[in-house]
């Protein structure tokens, strides 16, 4: 499952360099890709190049297109089934960084003391 999911994952991020017609679409990075046992549902997790736009409408952007990312991502990949696609946004990468400004935190006030 995991070289499905990966190749999933790089056909996915194919595919979404070329962009979507929609014009609230902001180039994204997906940085996970989980598929379901049976092989017919894919959870993608993603973060939006750049600060600009919100992530909560580009989530509902990537979700509406599904279908076709779906289609698109069958013509570059050799499956019996593409999986449908669910999108969620990837909040690691926030998480990393406040975890690493407490730490950075503690660190200045122990060499203060």
């Amino acid at each position: 499952m995991e070289r499905v999911a990966r190749q999933v994952q790089m056909a996915l991020a194919d595919v979404l360099i070329g962009g979507l017609k929609d014009p609230r679409y902001q180039h994204v990075t997906v940085t996970h890709v989980k598929v379901s046992p049976d092989l017919r549902h894919a959870d993608v997790r993603f973060m939006p190049l750049g600060q600009q736009g919100d992530a909560d409408e580009l989530c509902r952007i990537l979700n509406a297109a599904s279908g076709y990312l779906q289609r698109e991502v069958g013509k570059r990949i050799r499956m019996k089934y593409t999986p449908r696609f669910r999108f969620h946004i990837d909040t690691q990468g926030e998480h990393a960084l406040a975890m690493d400004a407490l730490l950075s935190s503690i660190r200045l006030d122990l060499d203060e003391e």
